[in-house]
């Protein structure tokens, strides 16, 4: 099962975001953003597991090419160096690009093969989503917050939905 794939830090991270839902939800005008943050938060955690740590991140090591993917990395000394995680929206960068991200590195951790119409219509639309919930993570940090239409859209696009970036993920994996 997709729960059973996920590390127990992750698992912990739903169920934050879970209970965080529930006692927010019956209340009038509420910003829903300590509910939206952990429920983020454990996407980015599984979208570094499996595809940061799942190849970017050697690719980078191995080809010395820290310099070149600036914003994933960070400046240690005399070089530059990966960073042991990146964020949100690095990764809807890199989806947005992954036929060629890093030297194609991307489209071999996704299995991307052109003549695989499913797969490929599951990176697609997990590309597309990604850009989605970058922009609801974006809302906790400004005066907004978040509203109950969106958290649920973010819930659904996240985990609840067949077409849920969790539950597409781990069908590539």
């Amino acid at each position: 099962t997709t729960w059973g794939r996920l590390s127990s830090e992750v698992k912990t991270m739903l169920i934050r975001a879970e209970i965080s839902y529930d006692a927010l939800k019956d209340i009038k005008d509420v910003d829903y953003s300590p509910a939206i943050i952990p429920l983020t938060k454990a996407l980015e955690n599984i979208l570094n597991e499996y595809i940061y740590h799942g190849g970017i991140y050697q690719y980078l090591c191995k080809n010395n090419l820290s310099k070149t993917y600036k914003k994933i990395c960070h400046y240690e000394g005399d070089r530059y160096c990966p960073n042991e995680s990146v964020t949100m929206g690095a990764f809807e960068f890199m989806f947005k690009n992954y036929t060629t991200y890093a030297g194609g590195t991307l489209k071999k951790v996704l299995g991307y093969n052109e003549q695989d119409v499913r797969r490929t219509k599951i990176i697609d639309n997990i590309t597309e989503l990604l850009k989605d919930v970058t922009e609801y993570r974006n809302r906790v940090a400004h005066k907004d917050g978040v509203k109950d239409t969106i958290m649920q859209e973010c819930r659904e696009k996240i985990m609840l939905k067949d077409y849920a970036i969790i539950k597409n993920l781990f069908k590539l994996f």
